[in-house]
């Protein structure tokens, strides 16, 4: 697959090489390398970001777990309770 550009020259999509058809490979520019370097920031943040993400995560699963262990806990606490109560009640 090739695109074409305003000059003519054709540039490889695929192969994330940039060939120009009429004079061979094309030299990078510095508005390339400030792209390249751009893009690597973004990847840099991308994965701080999902560092970030995952720390969150396993501390939503820490708090649900710790909510989940208060409920179980007040649920035998009540039921308990609630035997208590009707022993009393009987007797």
């Amino acid at each position: 697959m090739v695109s074409r550009g305003s000059a003519g020259g054709g540039v490889a999509a695929s192969s994330g090489v940039a060939v120009n058809i009429t004079t061979g490979p094309m030299t990078e520019t510095e508005d390339d390398m400030a792209v390249g370097e751009e893009e690597e920031e973004v990847v840099a943040a991308s994965a701080e970001t999902e560092e970030h993400v995952q720390r969150i995560l396993l501390a939503i699963d820490a708090f649900t777990r710790q909510v989940s262990e208060m409920l179980e806990a007040g649920h035998a606490l009540f039921k308990n309770l609630a035997a208590d109560f009707e022993d009393r009640l009987c007797s």
